[in-house]
């Protein structure tokens, strides 16, 4: 966890120290630096600069996947009402709600999958128990990266950027984890 920690700080110092010595060596074409105070002036201003740029780009789009993970969540919690208490009524609406989702482009791959499975559930009768395990761990999954969402919003654009990537690689598709439970069940009986 230590070593994490530390490698996570250098990785946010390296970004740093590069983004303002860059803008600092950039902005001398607009006006040259005169004298030791000025550089430090120029450092200060590329600094404010860049931390207003990486909280402006890292809000939007965390605030652009955190939309598209409440819809995928208020999805399935209408399914799983749904299927519940057999609401034939709610079809059209659920099979609209999915080809929007599907159609969504901040929407990732594994959820996308799931809406999927979801929509060929919506054909079958009844409750069937491995769709209470697809629309729980789906909801369980997105409802944990939507949380981590509000952790990662904050990071250098570096950092931000390899946190999303081992979000998206370390999550589990709960698309596949419906077919391991399916599986299961196709043995127990």
């Amino acid at each position: 966890m230590k070593k994490e920690y530390v490698k996570r700080r250098a990785i946010v110092v390296i970004e740093v120290l590069l983004a303002i010595g860059l803008l600092a060596f950039l902005s001398q074409y607009l006006r040259p630096i005169e004298d030791s105070w000025g550089l430090i002036e120029r450092l200060v201003f590329c600094y404010i600069g860049y931390q207003v740029v990486v909280f402006l780009v890292n809000k939007i789009r965390t605030e652009v996947r955190k939309d598209s993970l409440l819809a995928y969540i208020n999805l399935l919690k209408l399914a799983e009402l749904y299927f519940e208490q057999d609401l034939r009524m709610m079809k059209p609406l659920l099979e609209l709600q999915i080809s929007s989702l599907a159609k969504e482009p901040a929407m990732l791959k594994r959820y996308k999958n799931t809406l999927r499975v979801v929509g060929t559930l919506l054909d079958v009768d009844g409750f069937p128990d491995e769709a209470k395990v697809l629309l729980k761990t789906g909801i369980i999954y997105a409802e944990h990266e939507l949380s981590e969402m509000g952790l990662i919003w904050n990071y250098t654009l570096l950092l931000n950027w390899m946190m999303h990537r081992a979000v998206e690689k370390n999550s589990v598709d709960s698309a596949k984890a419906y077919e391991i439970s399916r599986d299961m069940f196709k043995k127990g009986s």
